[in-house]
């Protein structure tokens, strides 16, 4: 037995609109999707935002810690690097008090005191060559850390772009370094770039670019086409183009003459 149709009334559509109205919209969350009043999508839309704000406050404190940190390891270094050519100039100074010695004279003076001057000599020269030495290794291993440091940087930038750019690659990597230098930029100034956004700046500009070139080359192709001529076409008493060629221009225009006279 048929079930009886039920039909809603107009006061049975007045609620059912506003139990589920067109102002009604969908929040996806934790892979669900729920159906929101239109009363809470402000609050929504608003906690959203302060989201983004906060994690756009977030990366810009750890911007600024970093910052913070690189100018202090700077200027520890400076101080470190000044108290080094300070030394390096006192040793040098010192040594530069004996140019000139005669030494076979300050022996035969005084055999005591020209050894222990030259005891002092041979020790200040020890010293700057151990110092520079030192200034050396510190280099070596200042150079060392910094290369570290960028690797780590520059692996925390693929990874941040891996997420934020589709299909990212070392092969794109690469694509947006041509595409810079196309700009004249050197490898070299984009080696050490660390900045996501720098990158994320870049793969953009490059997509503008490939479009703008695409569309050049649409609207290139169809202007050609429009500047093709038409194809002619030939009724049942046209003749060939090929044998016109070959014929001579007296036969043509008999046999022009004679289909004319309707006898071809």
């Amino acid at each position: 037995m048929d079930e009886p149709e039920v039909t809603l009334g107009d006061e049975d559509t007045a609620v059912s609109d506003a139990l589920d109205g067109p102002e009604d919209f969908d929040l996806e969350h934790d892979g669900a999707v729920y159906r929101l009043p239109a009363a809470l999508r402000d609050l929504v839309m608003a906690r959203g935002e302060l989201g983004q704000h906060f994690e756009a406050l977030r990366a810009h404190r750890q911007h600024l810690d970093d910052h913070h940190r690189k100018v202090l390891d700077h200027s520890r270094m400076s101080q470190e690097d000044l108290a080094d050519r300070v030394k390096l100039h006192l040793l040098e100074q010192a040594i530069g008090e004996f140019e000139g010695a005669d030494w076979a004279a300050l022996g035969r003076e005084d055999v005591a005191r020209a050894g222990a001057l030259w005891t002092r000599f041979q020790s200040l020269n020890a010293a700057r060559q151990n110092h520079l030495k030192a200034l050396g290794q510190k280099q070596s291993q200042r150079r060392q850390a910094e290369s570290q440091a960028l690797a780590e940087r520059m692996k925390t930038t693929g990874q941040i772009l891996a997420e934020t750019i589709e299909d990212w690659s070392p092969d794109h990597a690469r694509k947006l370094m041509t595409f810079a230098g196309e700009m004249g930029l050197s490898p070299e100034d984009l080696s050490e770039v660390d900045d996501p956004r720098v990158w994320q700046l870049l793969h953009h500009a490059h997509q503008g670019a490939r479009m703008t070139a695409e569309q050049a080359a649409a609207a290139h192709l169809k202007q050609n086409q429009g500047l093709q001529p038409a194809q002619q076409v030939r009724g049942s008493g046209a003749l060939d183009p090929a044998v016109r060629d070959q014929m001579a221009t007296r036969d043509w225009m008999a046999r022009r003459a004679a289909q004319a006279n309707g006898r071809i």
